[in-house]
């Protein structure tokens, strides 16, 4: 028996999980406070070696091109509105005691995870931005 296609609105959902894990991913490789990122290999005794400067250029590569879907996606409301969002989120989460804003403002986890968020909300809008439009490429030059 055939099984019945999952509902569009479900995939957008994942497709976001997932870009958020990557970003996260993404945003870690370069940097995090346990010292195990780009950013502290980087740091150790040694000349930078060949290698090094192949995973500088791709870590890069990757920034580029997501910030740029994201934005391209977006655009400056967008940006604004995702931040918005973002904001708007937090002090929820600070009036109903679960999140304390004194704490989060120096943590930067919380940061890298707001970042991962918008650019992971402008992959997915993208997607789904084409499939509302039904053209098959709804990305356009920023000005």
């Amino acid at each position: 028996m055939a099984r019945k296609p999952q509902p569009p609105r479900a995939r957008y959902v994942w497709r976001f999980l997932r870009g958020v894990l990557m970003m996260e991913f993404l945003l870690m490789a370069v940097w995090n406070p346990w010292g195990t990122s780009y950013a502290a290999w980087i740091r150790q005794p040694g000349s930078p070696t060949a290698l090094q400067a192949l995973a500088g250029i791709a870590l890069l590569i990757g920034h580029v091109v997501t910030a740029r879907i994201a934005f391209v996606a977006l655009g400056y409301a967008g940006l604004l509105a995702g931040l918005a969002l973002s904001g708007c989120a937090v002090l929820a989460a600070s009036q109903l005691g679960l999140a304390d804003l004194n704490r989060l403002q120096t943590e930067p986890l919380f940061w890298l995870a707001i970042w991962a968020s918008i650019v992971s909300l402008g992959i997915t809008w993208a997607a789904f931005q084409k499939r509302l439009s039904g053209q098959r490429g709804v990305l356009k030059n920023p000005p």
